[in-house]
């Protein structure tokens, strides 16, 4: 009986499969842990790029943005100096041309007055203790003064005239050289006609207009007392010297007609 039991063959029982052995986490890795991390990393790499960009744009702000801000408030700032010095230059340049046509009308003024011999003593003082004729004539006087000397001696001594530019000086100085050459043919012509007075006379007593004025009242006064003859010849002395001194007097008026015409001078521009 007992072998029986025991000799008898078990149950066949199938054994229960093992699942293969699996990797640990440190074999074959996380997944989900891994995506963390890049997710982390993308975060970190965000906020610095974000942040890089910060720095980049305040860099191009400092180093761009505010020096073209700058140099457009500065340029501004020198169109607006600019305009002021223009408007300066020109209120100077219209304030120096006024001074510089009134010391030019001093000049002329002066000049014409010296070299005409205008501020010279009456001829009443000049022939004090002299005969009638050995005094000189009006005419004469005149003829005797050396008119591109006197105009150039004028023009050193004028105080006035320091207050020009060199250019204008100059141009001024080459004007005058020129006027005295033109002047001293005009007093050639006109001490020509002054000599030919006498023998035009002789030649054509009537050819001289008859005195007027205080001389003609005198001789006409004189007529009576004098013989024929001799009234003739205070007439014809007097034509003659009435000629002579209109000659003196139509040539100093065109040596001050000639100087005035230094007003109208085409001055150098300034650039």
């Amino acid at each position: 009986m007992g072998c029986v039991r025991n000799c008898m063959p078990r149950p066949f029982r199938r054994k229960p499969l093992r699942p293969p052995p699996s990797r640990t986490d440190k074999q074959m890795g996380n997944p989900l842990r891994e995506n963390q991390q890049l997710d982390v990393w993308l975060q970190r790499l965000s906020h610095l790029s974000q942040f890089g960009l910060l720095l980049f744009t305040v860099g191009a702000i400092y180093f761009t943005v505010i020096p073209l801000y700058q140099k457009a408030l500065l340029d501004e700032a020198i169109a607006k100096k600019e305009g002021e010095l223009k408007d300066a230059n020109a209120a100077l340049e219209n304030a120096y041309a006024r001074v510089r046509a009134a010391v030019i009308k001093d000049y002329v003024f002066f000049a014409g007055a010296e070299c005409t011999g205008v501020l010279d003593p009456p001829e009443s003082l000049t022939g004090l203790g002299k005969s009638a004729s050995a005094r000189p004539s009006l005419a004469e006087r005149r003829f005797a003064i050396d008119v591109p000397a006197c105009l150039t001696k004028v023009a050193k001594e004028s105080v006035l005239l320091r207050d020009l530019r060199p250019v204008d000086r100059k141009v001024l100085d080459q004007k005058i050289v020129a006027l005295g050459e033109e002047l001293s043919t005009l007093k050639l012509r006109a001490m020509a006609q002054h000599s030919e007075v006498p023998s035009r006379a002789a030649a054509n007593p009537n050819a001289l207009p008859p005195p007027d004025g205080f001389t003609g009242r005198m001789l006409e006064f004189l007529s009576t007392r004098e013989s024929p003859e001799r009234h003739q010849q205070l007439v014809r002395e007097a034509a003659i010297k009435a000629e002579q001194s209109r000659i003196g007097v139509a040539y100093a008026d065109a040596i001050r007609q000639r100087v005035a015409t230094l007003r109208d001078i085409e001055w150098v521009k300034k650039l």
